[in-house]
């Protein structure tokens, strides 16, 4: 909404009442006011002019380009005509910057969310500009979650995949510290395995425990699929360092070689 106000209709009734308008000296400036909701900068050609509420700013007489932006806002350009010893007031609503997410997922009857909230499959309008988080979920499926980036006045199209889940079962034959695809490390051992739910396909595997080789590979699993992979940790064995001749030992024996 723009208002263009003449300095004799601000003044009101009594001003106006004053009989006739005195001229304009020669070379005096206009007056530029330039309110917003919400506060907002000010550029007047170009230049900082400073913020909102600006008020009776002098200003050469003739048009202006005059810019309001605030973040996260829209930002808006106007041109205005300054006339010379009267005001002009601009007064302008910044809508927030927003946009649009064509939300689907691959399976029709998965329950989707955005920024965790529950929304319906389609057109997820009024999203603030930026980032958001949008996810997939359906019993029995590996979830879908990505981050979305939405910009202004603009629909990101978004379909995310489930996958059916394959079950991975990590047994050690020693109690050890394992790793699936080097995530976190987390305990397993002979009677309670490491088990977990993992996409189709190629996964590496790693077990460590203290005083053992350790043991590294990789197993494939298909959709659905549940696989127990039996790792083998032996402990290492040490020599027992042979035990050194007493010093006495040493000299007595000098003693009877050298008879």
């Amino acid at each position: 909404m723009r208002l263009v106000v003449l300095a004799a209709l601000l003044a009101g009734p009594a001003a106006r009442a004053q009989g006739p308008a005195v001229e304009p000296a020669p070379g005096a400036p206009g007056f530029l006011t330039v309110l917003s909701m919400p506060a907002a900068s000010v550029k007047l050609d170009g230049v900082d002019a400073g913020r909102t509420p600006l008020k009776k700013r002098p200003t050469s007489p003739g048009h202006h380009v005059v810019e309001v932006t605030a973040p996260g806002s829209r930002g808006v350009t106007r041109t205005v005509e300054v006339g010379r010893g009267v005001e002009t007031a601009l007064a302008e609503q910044l809508w927030p910057q927003a946009g649009a997410v064509q939300l689907a997922a691959s399976q029709s009857d998965a329950k989707l969310f955005v920024d965790g909230k529950p929304v319906e499959a389609g057109l997820v309008e009024n999203l603030p500009a930026g980032p958001h988080a949008v996810a997939a979920r359906l019993a029995g499926w590996r979830s879908a979650e990505q981050s979305v980036n939405v910009v202004d006045q603009q629909t990101a199209v978004v379909t995310l995949v489930l996958k059916e889940p394959a079950i991975l079962v990590v047994r050690p034959t020693l109690n050890a510290k394992c790793t699936v695809d080097a995530d976190d490390a987390q305990p397993a051992g002979p009677t309670k395995p490491l088990t977990l739910e993992v996409d189709a396909g190629r996964h590496a595997l790693a077990c460590e425990r203290p005083g053992t080789g350790g043991y590294s590979g990789s197993v494939d699993l298909a959709p659905s699929q549940r696989v127990e992979v039996p790792v083998h940790l032996s402990r290492e064995r040490h020599e027992p360092p042979r035990a050194l001749p007493h010093p006495r030992q040493n000299r007595k024996r000098d003693v009877l070689e050298a008879e």
